[in-house]
């Protein structure tokens, strides 16, 4: 029996703090959401409403945000320290 290899699970809550502080966690907007808002032939009654599931600090719903101005937001993530 081969012993499966485990990568360390990274405990968010204790690098919360420095998370968005690194180069490469700079954000756009998401080209996916481009290519949705582009795709829509009709306009919708209701604000358009966006939930990230995993989103960390929510650097990525606040790069969305000047491409969906009047879009309602939420971001659920398990880690308390990346919420705050």
């Amino acid at each position: 029996m081969s012993k499966s290899k485990h990568t360390p699970r990274v405990d968010y809550d204790q690098i919360a703090e420095l998370y968005d502080s690194q180069p490469f966690r700079g954000k756009e907007v998401d080209a996916n959401l481009q290519i949705f808002l582009t795709e829509q032939t009709t306009k919708q009654i209701e604000p358009l409403c966006i939930l990230e599931i995993g989103c960390g600090t929510g650097n990525q719903l606040v790069a969305n945000r000047p491409e969906v101005p009047t879009a309602r937001m939420m971001g659920m993530d398990r880690f308390r320290g990346m919420l705050k």
